[in-house]
């Protein structure tokens, strides 16, 4: 045993005797996605400091033995076998002393901040909307909106629209549940102010609407600087070029978790619209459209054989439809570009 484990060496008893009732055998249903099928997942975090203190203490033992009476939770999970058991403590024990790392702290602290959104009706609460249908790799999308409209149809004043240029790592702008409802993942966007662009086709303000497109552009540009958000060297960004949420209202947004609009991409916004019209049979359809944004997952609720960054989980949603490509990127840039 390390010699900094000796300091918490009288929890090994407690370590070996306690009930495996909340033991929780997640698996791995389906393959595909973006990695081997034999790969293997690792465990959020490189040591055991579950309150973020810098260092792994008794305290994080406590922690950990409530937590396996409560039930799984993957960021508990020291050796990713999708279980609480005996072997994750002897873990924490023989990392006791340690001092983990800045990732690490980040990870905990977005943890302890967003656990609570495994209740759906709390995110909800707070701003999140369904703004995707259910997709394989990704389940549903619950994004924050620009902005909240009261129900007398008067704007909000104290909403904080965070679906801008910006990135927090501990204000992630959107949530991922799986096929059961389960929380999943949160991510994180990068592109124009999206209240900036409502508002400026709203009004109708043409040159504010092209200035924001070519923002958008530029910021999307696979070859151009991505945020840093995190101190880890593994973040992976992707982008979404004319994407098109059809049935997507920021006036009149759902409050019903089982309503989503339906995302599509590539599209021209002139494109998004006459799909929207069409599906909707209206002159007048509900619908979101951006040139492009990045975007950024934080697998922190599931084990993820692809890893923390991956874009997909192969084992979310398996059996749901894959995300939609409605035709090829140079063919949606050549529109983009010839004004379509």
């Amino acid at each position: 045993m390390r010699t900094r484990s000796l300091l918490c060496a009288t929890f090994l008893p407690l370590a070996l005797t306690v009930p495996a009732a909340a033991q929780m055998d997640m698996g791995h249903g389906g393959h595909g996605g973006h990695c081997p099928d034999d790969a293997v997942a690792q465990p959020i975090l490189s040591v055991g400091d579950f309150d973020g203190s810098g260092r792994v203490s008794l305290w994080d033992i406590v922690m950990y033995a409530h937590q396996r009476h409560e039930g799984y939770e993957a960021i508990y999970d020291r050796n990713a076998d999708g279980r609480l058991d005996r072997w994750d403590i002897l873990e924490v024990i023989f990392d006791c002393g340690a001092e983990s790392t800045e990732f690490d702290r980040q990870l905990v602290e977005l943890f302890h901040r967003y656990k609570k959104y495994r209740d759906i009706d709390a995110a909800i609460a707070d701003g999140f909307r369904p703004f995707t249908q259910e997709l394989a790799g990704h389940g549903f999308h619950y994004a924050r909106m620009p902005f909240l409209v009261r129900p007398d149809g008067t704007m909000d004043p104290d909403y904080e629209n965070i679906l801008d240029e910006t990135v927090d790592p501990l204000e992630p702008e959107g949530l991922n549940y799986d096929e059961n409802g389960n929380l999943v993942a949160v991510f994180h966007y990068h592109g124009i102010n999206v209240l900036d662009w409502v508002l400026a086709n709203r009004a109708g303000n043409t040159a504010a609407v092209q200035a924001l497109a070519a923002q958008s552009m530029a910021m999307s540009d696979p070859t151009g600087p991505k945020p840093d958000a995190y101190a880890s060297d593994d973040e992976m960004w992707h982008t979404h070029w004319g994407p098109c949420f059809d049935g997507l209202d920021y006036v009149a947004m759902t409050f019903d978790p089982t309503i989503t609009p339906t995302f599509l991409q590539p599209l021209t916004q002139e494109e998004c619209f006459l799909t929207a019209a069409a599906s909707q049979g209206t002159s007048q359809p509900k619908l979101g459209w951006l040139p492009a944004f990045n975007m950024m997952h934080v697998r922190l609720f599931k084990l993820n054989r692809c890893g923390l960054f991956a874009g997909t989980d192969p084992d979310v949603s398996p059996d749901a439809p894959p995300e939609p490509f409605l035709q090829t990127f140079e063919e949606w840039l050549a529109k983009m570009l010839g004004g379509a």
